[in-house]
C-alpha cells in the first residue's frame, strides 16, 4: 500500500518552482533550504528530482478514517444545520419550498465525507543528497502549504540507514497533533532494489505495536518493561491497509528477504489462515532459507497457530504448513485471569495437560492440531493475553488484548 513511484524527473526552474506530475501541484522546493538533525542538506547533483504522489487514504489505519470522517461530518453538520433550519422552516408554505428541503438534503448526503476527502494526497519528493550521497525524502501535503522553501518541510531517509547512521530527525514524521499521532517513515529504493520505487510506512494497525511492547517495551520500571527490554527490533509491515491490514505475498517475500538481509535473529509472525499443503510455495522456500540457509546465522521463525479452536486441525498457515516455523499456541493461567480478566483461575485436573501451562488452560479460541500433513500443528504454548502500548493514534496509551 506505501509504494510510490517515483519515476518521474523534474528539475525546478530558476525560482525554485516545480510541477508534480502525479499530483498537478506547483512546488517550490530548494534542499539547501532544508536540514536534518540542524544540518543542512545538499540538493541532488544533477538538479533533478524524483517525485510522484501518494493517497494517504491507502495508508491510513480503518479506525482513524472512520473517526476522521465522523469528525468532518460533525462540522458540516454544524455549518449546514442553520441553512437546513431555515430550509425547513418554509416547507410548509408550498410543494416548491419542500422541494428545496428536499434536494438540499439530496445533496449534503451526496456530498457525506469519504475516505479520500478526509486523508490527504502526499506529494513525494526524493533525491540523493550531493555531499554524502544519503537517500531523501518529503513527503507533504501541497494542498495545503506549496513553498516549501519559506516553509521547510521534514526530510526523511530511509529509516534503516538513518538509525544506523545515528540520525533522529529522518527517521519518522508524524501526522496529526499530539494526542492522535501517526507516524510516517519512509524505505529508500535501494531497500527493493526498484530505482524507481520508494515506500511509505504507517501503522496499519494496533496489533504490532501492542507486540512489539510486550516483547521490548521500555521505561525503566520493570512492572511496564517487556519481556526483553534491552531487546533491537526491526518493524516490517507486511499488512495493506487497502484490503484490511491482510498480508500479500509480495509483502512476505519482502519481509523475508529483509529480514535474512539484515539478520534477524528471530521473526515473530501474527499473521495466519487455512491451508491444506505444507510445505510449498515461495514463502515456505524463503522461511526454509532463512531458518536453516545461512552457515553462520540462523533465524527463528516463530508463528501464531491462528485463534480458531478449539476444534482439532484448526490450526492455520504458517505456523502448521512450514516445518521451518515454531508454531505457538495461547493459554490462560490463573495469575492472568486474577490481573487481567477479575476472574477466578480456571479449575486444573492433576497430572493433566495444565501441567505444561503451569496450570492454565488453553484459550478456547486458540487453534488446535493436528496439522493436515500429520504434523503435530501447535509446538509450544504460551501466555494469550497482556496489556501493552498500542499507536497514539487510537486515544489509548495501553490496551489488553489476547489472540
Amino acid at each position: 500500500a506505501g509504494d510510490v513511484d517515483v519515476n518521474a524527473t523534474v528539475t525546478p526552474d530558476a525560482d525554485g518552482w516545480l510541477t508534480n506530475p502525479a499530483t498537478g501541484r506547483k512546488l517550490r522546493v530548494d534542499a539547501t533550504a532544508w536540514t536534518v538533525d540542524g544540518k543542512r542538506c545538499e540538493g541532488p547533483k544533477d538538479g533533478a528530482y524524483r517525485v510522484g504522489g501518494k493517497r494517504t487514504a491507502s495508508l491510513f489505519p480503518a479506525p482513524l478514517l472512520r473517526r476522521l470522517k465522523a469528525e468532518a461530518q460533525r462540522l458540516d453538520d454544524e455549518n449546514y444545520e442553520p441553512l437546513r433550519a431555515a430550509l425547513a422552516a418554509q416547507a410548509s408554505e408550498g410543494d416548491e419550498a419542500a422541494a428545496r428541503l428536499e434536494a438540499f438534503d439530496a445533496a449534503r448526503k451526496a456530498l457525506k465525507p469519504t475516505d479520500s476527502s478526509v486523508a490527504p494526497l502526499l506529494d513525494v519528493i526524493t533525491w540523493r543528497d550531493g555531499a554524502t550521497d544519503a537517500w531523501r525524502c518529503v513527503a507533504v501535503d501541497g494542498s495545503a502549504q506549496n513553498d516549501l522553501v519559506a516553509h521547510p518541510p521534514r526530510v526523511l531517509g530511509d529509516f534503516g540507514e538513518a538509525t544506523k547512521a545515528g540520525e533522529t530527525s529522518s527517521r519518522y514524521t508524524c501526522f496529526g497533533a499530539d494526542d492522535m499521532q501517526l507516524t510516517l517513515s519512509a524505505s529508500s529504493p535501494d531497500a527493493f532494489s526498484e530505482e524507481n520505487t520508494c515506500s511509505l510506512v504507517v501503522a496499519g494497525g494496533d496489533h504490532g505495536t501492542h507486540v512489539a511492547g510486550i516483547v521490548g517495551a521500555h521505561n525503566g520500571r520493570d512492572r511496564d518493561d517487556g519481556v526483553a527490554p534491552g531487546c533491537q527490533l526491526v518493524s516490517i509491515k507486511i499488512g495493506d491497509s487497502r484490503v484490511g491490514t491482510m498480508e500479500t505475498g509480495s509483502s512476505l517475500r519482502r519481509a523475508l528477504v529483509a529480514a535474512r538481509r539484515l539478520k534477524v535473529d528471530v521473526v515473530n509472525l501474527s499473521y495466519g489462515e487455512a491451508a491444506r499443503l505444507c510445505n510449498t510455495g515461495r514463502f515456505a522456500e524463503l522461511s526454509e532459507r532463512l531458518v536453516r540457509g545461512h552457515a553462520d546465522h540462523g533465524t527463528i521463525f516463530i508463528s501464531s497457530a491462528g485463534n480458531n479452536g478449539p476444534a482439532l486441525t484448526t490450526v492455520g498457515a504458517p505456523g502448521a504448513s512450514v516445518d521451518a516455523l515454531i508454531s505457538v499456541g495461547a493459554y490462560v493461567n490463573g495469575n492472568m485471569c486474577d490481573n487481567l480478566y477479575g476472574m477466578r483461575a480456571p479449575a486444573a485436573n492433576a497430572g493433566g495437560p495444565e501441567s505444561a501451562t503451569h496450570g492454565g488452560v488453553m484459550y478456547s479460541f486458540s487453534s488446535r492440531g493436528p496439522a493436515t500433513d500429520g504434523g503435530c500443528g501447535v509446538n509450544v504454548a504460551a501466555p494469550g493475553g497482556a496489556v501493552a502500548s498500542v499507536p497514539r493514534y487510537s486515544l489509548q496509551p495501553q490496551r489488553l488484548m489476547h489472540g
